[in-house]
């Protein structure tokens, strides 16, 4: 991938510390690093994408299996990112374990996949797939998938601890699978609780289980978490849900908050089942008339990622993107030009910088520790910090708004070192060598005192400041 240099001028280095030193300057973002949000521990799950078994644009084998270049180009960009979770749906299919997805249901590849995902660090999560279909589940097929990885100490790029039941039930309107089905059986499936049975009982090791991904959470289905947090709440670690709403971030934090007040209101879910955001994405679908698709290939993807994970780990959640290769909403272009995406072989889109800089990857350190307090004035602004490693992801919204921003941090020494990574904006989809398609750039580092450091932030950017107290 295109890697920009980092900007080493006179002119440049130094403006946060410079800015920093004086005392006068008032702080307009702050972050108290010895105030932590309670439930925000960060850990290897809280961040991740999925494995879509799609290839795009007309060819016709995915690229994690596909020639020797294109496997490599796979895990060198992907691996980039650093250690994340990556979603697969797989099924049993008779014996033969391969991909569920639908359109793309393969054979005999179950472990090729998941070994892929471990040659890049990742940490496993298989969606059980059905017989036919997502969500046709049978609970000895579900028991021989956690076999096929976890029999022996771990088979097959195995063990795999953590697993997510099924794939939208609600999908389709009166075709839909149907969450009757989904929760006690019937359609061809076992029923939840009968299938994470099975799982457990085939094997010693703790797995942890995720239900019941729904295409979304709003007050239109919340009736339907209700009925599966009833019936299935014992049985369940995870409520998944999934969520494509774009630029509307409150929608991502309302359901966050609407689900897990949903666990805390019964007994036997209750301060022992986790939320997590199992697909996220610009939009569902390329549609420019009605979804302004062409934002998938903008910085405005990039800001908008980076914002919906931040307010999914500041409430104790956790947030995987959609996906590592499906046209426009893949981390990586597919190599065609179709869907508006340019006609560059495996080039990492905006989306991938949105993930990137919370997770490092191959530029600079993972945030760890729990999500830290923050608070700003700025207008069109969102902050969000770590308190282990301690990380600060600012995220300009503005499509036309910079800010020379400054910076206050306590719980940390009064003087101390920083970093200061940030995003590249690009906003015409159409121009596949506009900066929103290149590594964030190290634009500052030096010395802080004063518990102040001072940074420009230009519009539709995602910035990361390292500090060292």
């Amino acid at each position: 991938m295109t890697r920009r240099g980092v900007l080493s001028t006179a002119a440049h280095l130094g403006v946060g510390a410079l800015l920093a030193g004086c005392a006068t300057d008032g702080a307009d973002a702050t972050v108290d690093f010895a105030a932590a949000r309670d439930g925000s521990e960060l850990s290897e799950v809280s961040f991740g994408s999925c494995i879509s078994t799609y290839s795009g644009d007309g060819e016709n084998v995915n690229i994690v299996k596909g020639s020797a270049a294109d496997s490599a180009a796979w895990r060198a960009t992907l691996g980039g990112l650093g250690p994340l979770v990556w979603r697969i749906p797989l099924a049993w299919h008779g014996g033969s374990p391969g991909s569920s997805a639908g359109g793309a249901r393969s054979y005999g590849d179950a472990g090729d996949y998941v070994s892929a995902i471990r040659s890049i660090g990742g940490t496993p999560v298989v969606v059980v797939g059905g017989t036919t279909g997502d969500n046709d589940i049978l609970a000895d097929d579900a028991a021989a998938l956690v076999r096929y990885f976890n029999d022996d100490g771990g088979r097959h790029g195995g063990p795999v601890d953590h697993w997510i039941i099924g794939n939208e039930p609600d999908n389709g309107g009166d075709a839909a699978f149907g969450m009757a089905a989904y929760i006690h059986g019937g359609k061809g499936g076992s029923g939840f609780s009968t299938i994470v049975g099975a799982m457990r009982a085939a094997t010693s090791r703790t797995l942890e289980i995720a239900g019941p991904s729904l295409v979304s959470y709003a007050s239109w289905n919340k009736d339907l978490y209700d009925a599966f947090l009833d019936a299935c709440g014992h049985d369940v670690d995870v409520v998944d849900f999934h969520l494509y709403e774009g630029a509307d971030l409150p929608r991502y934090s309302d359901a966050v908050t609407g689900l897990q007040q949903a666990v805390a209101s019964r007994p036997h879910t209750a301060g022992r089942v986790g939320v997590q955001l199992g697909e996220y994405n610009w939009m569902w679908r390329y549609e420019e008339p009605h979804h302004g698709a062409g934002q998938f290939y903008t910085s405005r993807n990039t800001v908008a990622g980076a914002c919906t994970i931040g307010r999914l780990v500041e409430q104790g959640g956790r947030a995987y993107q959609y996906s590592d290769n499906n046209g426009p909403l893949g981390l990586i272009t597919p190599g065609g030009a179709n869907n508006g995406a340019p006609a560059s072989h495996r080039l990492p889109t905006p989306a991938y910088y949105g993930l990137k800089m919370w997770t490092g990857g191959d530029l600079f350190r993972r945030p760890t520790g729990s999500m830290a307090a923050c608070t700003t004035a700025l207008p069109e602004v969102e902050l969000f910090a770590s308190t282990g490693q301690k990380n600060v992801v600012l995220v300009n919204k503005s499509l036309s708004r910079a800010h020379d921003v400054v910076l206050a941090v306590r719980g940390v020494p009064a003087s101390g070192s920083y970093e200061v990574w940030q995003t590249v904006r690009g906003m015409d989809p159409s121009d596949s060598a506009g900066a929103q398609w290149q590594d964030p750039v190290r634009v500052d580092s030096g010395s802080y005192r004063n518990g102040r450091i001072a940074f420009p932030s230009p519009a539709t950017t995602v910035t990361t400041v390292l500090i060292d107290g």
